[in-house]
């Protein structure tokens, strides 16, 4: 056989040894898992049958000690026998009850049932069942052997009073005792005070006159005072005795006295009785077993195999055997496809090198037309790789620089700090640039400096650490931000001119024109006093427009403080309706107001709110014909709404883009004549809302009417930012 046909034939031939073996291992280990099973069953039951004969003898037992502590003594009474008995039920024996069973003739039955009543504190009589199991009083009788005294009393108030000697197998076992002057035994019987499905039984011992036993039949039955009767649960006691870890094993007990018909004392919990005592049991004659005496009975102890203790081991070879079986069968598999796998991993290997080719291409693609410079350092900051964005944005080629420290495109003082500030990482770990975007200078190959935007971040290149670093010349952003810079210092100059030289004499022109009209300058011609108020007029009206610039300035400088104060915004419609009342009335118009009556104060500038308002009702009166404008309050969980109707002409399309713009103007049709005005408060007035954190927003209806409204939150997050002790408005 060549060695190409012994590698063809590998594969069937392990697939068939493994089988084999599997079979081999299968009786193997359950035959030595049986035989381990077994001689761990003999231990455990041994111990376990010793340990429930050693208990069972205790409690036999302690129902000597007891009647040894009375044959000492002369009279017994009730504490005395609770003082004697009660240690014995912290043993764990099964020990249901302990009582006293005196011997009371009929003459003395009416003394010791007031004695026992009089002790008791409540009604003692001597008792027997009748034939429907009802407890009535004793019958008739020479004498009586009731239960006297009786421990614990709590849960057996029941046995108290009952004639042992009106039950029949009761009665029998009191006669070989008192006749046999030893410990007696009932057969199983089910207890008076019995209240589950537990057999129980009674041990007892007789107890004579002068403690000892006398030699003659006669002389035991003339001198006996009582008995001493134990009274067991035989589960309590055999449960008590087995251990927590003897699951594996199931204990029974038997009664057999009489061997032609053993009766069952015990079975474990959750096994039917008939499985134990029923036709076809072998119970009593399988496991190990073992005999004690009880009293004059004879118990036989049998110990089994629990229902899954077999089962569990046979499942256990089973799952070996399968083992082995699966791992032959693979390992035949394994063979068989040894060389189809080999080619497939050759063919593996070449698509992964294309891919990785196809990968690397496309990269280096990404790398050469991105219009950032891409720039790779090692650890050490000396220059790996330079895409074409970065050849050009600082003038060299790629191999011009490659195997250079980086510090080569950096003027000083930053070229000799670099190499610090990388040994200053490496020993720290605190990165300063690293992760983060910041603005640098960088150096080009003729020596020329140039502002720009570096991101560098961190990779590992298997065992060697590499930076990366992403370059933008940002020379036509700082160029615009110089432009934008230099505006708004023209503009702040432009601010402080108006503020400066024009108010001051436009605030002396008015002075002066206002001493004329009072007539404190002498008196002047009525032509003279009209013009003098149309000159009043327009200065006030430029006044106005200087102010609402200076205004406009401040918000878009952030510079207008926000007095925050807590401010009822009802009360605030109310002031705008008393300020506007009279100047809306001879204009032809009729304010109302439609207000939440409950509504709660908001966090606001009182005084800037009132301003928007009188825009907006002034803006009402300028461009309407007359008619209602209504002020409206409402709110909701966070926010109040104030809004201002009017039955104006509405808002043309055309002129909704421009509403809000600084100096844009409604078109005047249909106004009547010209309207006056700057073209600042809406844009004023919408900053002035949007600083509360509000909105200002203006919902047209058709051609007839419009609603201005805006919010406002009740607490203003950032009013502390512009909040001023001392501030002021105005120039």
């Amino acid at each position: 056989m060549t060695m190409t046909e012994l590698k063809r034939a590998a594969p069937g031939a392990v697939a068939i040894a493994g089988v084999i073996g599997a079979i081999v291992f299968f009786v193997w280990t359950s035959t030595l898992e049986r035989d381990q099973t077994e001689e761990r069953f003999r231990r455990l039951a041994s111990n376990l049958l010793l340990t429930v004969d050693i208990g069972v003898q205790e409690s036999s037992h302690a129902i000597e000690s007891v009647g040894a502590f009375l044959d000492a003594s002369e009279t017994i009474n009730r504490d005395q026998f609770k003082t004697i008995v009660q240690p014995l039920f912290s043993r764990e024996l099964g020990l249901q009850a302990l009582e006293w069973i005196p011997r009371i003739s009929r003459s003395q039955r009416p003394a010791s049932e007031s004695s026992a009543a009089e002790v008791l504190g409540f009604g003692f009589r001597i008792t027997e069942l009748d034939s429907a199991g009802i407890t009535i009083p004793a019958k008739d009788r020479a004498e009586y052997f009731p239960v006297y005294f009786v421990e614990p009393l709590s849960g057996n108030e029941a046995a108290l009073g009952f004639d042992l000697a009106s039950n029949p197998p009761r009665a029998s076992a009191l006669q070989r005792a008192r006749d046999s002057g030893t410990l007696t035994a009932t057969d199983r019987i089910t207890l008076v005070q019995e209240t589950g499905q537990q057999y129980g039984y009674l041990l007892f011992l007789p107890i004579y006159e002068g403690g000892a036993v006398a030699d003659l039949l006669e002389d035991r039955r003339r001198l006996l005072r009582g008995f001493i009767l134990g009274v067991f649960r035989v589960g309590d006691q055999i449960q008590a005795l087995l251990p927590e870890e003897g699951g594996d094993v199931d204990v029974y007990a038997f009664d057999v006295s009489d061997p032609g018909e053993p009766s069952l004392l015990y079975a474990p919990p959750g096994v039917p009785v008939s499985s134990a005592v029923g036709p076809g049991s072998t119970v009593l004659n399988e496991g190990l077993t073992r005999k004690l005496a009880v009293g004059d009975h004879t118990w036989q102890i049998v110990a089994t195999h629990s229902a899954t203790s077999w089962t569990t081991n046979i499942w256990l070879s089973w799952v070996a055997a399968t083992g082995l079986l699966a791992f032959s069968l693979l390992l035949a598999y394994y063979l068989a496809g040894l060389q189809r796998r080999a080619i497939r991993v050759e063919e593996l290997v070449k698509e992964r090198t294309l891919l990785l080719s196809t990968a690397e291409a496309r990269i280096r693609a990404v790398l050469e037309t991105a219009v950032e410079g891409i720039i790779t350092i090692d650890g050490s900051g000396i220059i790996e790789s330079a895409n074409p964005a970065a050849e050009a944005l600082f003038g060299y080629e790629e191999q011009e620089i490659i195997g250079q420290n980086i510090n080569v495109l950096m003027p000083s003082p930053y070229r000799e700090k670099h190499d610090g500030y990388l040994r200053s990482y490496h020993a720290t770990g605190v990165a300063k640039i690293i992760g983060t975007i910041r603005e640098l200078t960088g150096l080009r190959k003729g020596g020329k400096t140039f502002p720009l935007e570096l991101a560098v971040s961190e990779w590992d290149a298997g065992n060697q650490q590499m930076f990366t670093g992403i370059v933008r010349d940002i020379t036509d952003r700082k160029l615009e931000e110089d432009r934008i810079l230099e505006t708004a210092e023209l503009k702040s100059h432009l601010v402080s001119v108006v503020s400066h030289e024009l108010r001051t004499p436009l605030t002396a022109i008015a002075e002066g024109v206002n001493l004329v009209l009072d007539g404190k300058a002498g008196e002047t011609l009525e032509e003279q006093h009209g013009i003098l108020a149309i000159s009043k007029r327009n200065i006030d009206r430029l006044s106005r427009l200087i102010n609402s610039f200076l205004d406009f300035q401040r918000l878009e400088a952030g510079a207008l403080p926000l007095r925050i104060r807590p401010a009822n915004p009802n009360v605030l419609v109310r002031e705008t309706i008393d300020n506007f009342g009279r100047s809306a009335a001879v204009a032809g118009f009729r304010i109302t107001s439609v207000l939440l009556e409950r509504i709660d104060e908001v966090d606001c500038d009182a005084d800037l709110i009132l301003q928007v308002l009188a825009n907006l009702v002034g803006n009402a009166i300028k461009y309407g014909p007359g008619g209602e404008i209504r002020l409206t309050t409402d709110q909701t969980a966070s926010e109040v709404r104030i809004g201002v109707h009017d039955e104006g002409r509405g808002i043309p399309e055309k002129d909704k883009d421009k509403l809000f713009r600084p100096f844009g103007r409604l078109s005047s049709e249909g106004a009547g004549s010209p309207i006056q005005g700057t073209g600042l408060g809406l844009s004023i007035s919408r900053r002035i809302v949007e600083k509360h954190g509000g909105k200002l927003v203006v919902d047209p209806s058709g051609e007839i009417g419009t609603c201005f409204s805006f919010t406002l939150p009740f607490k203003v997050s950032d009013h502390r930012a512009w909040e001023s002790k001392e501030s002021t408005r105005g120039g």
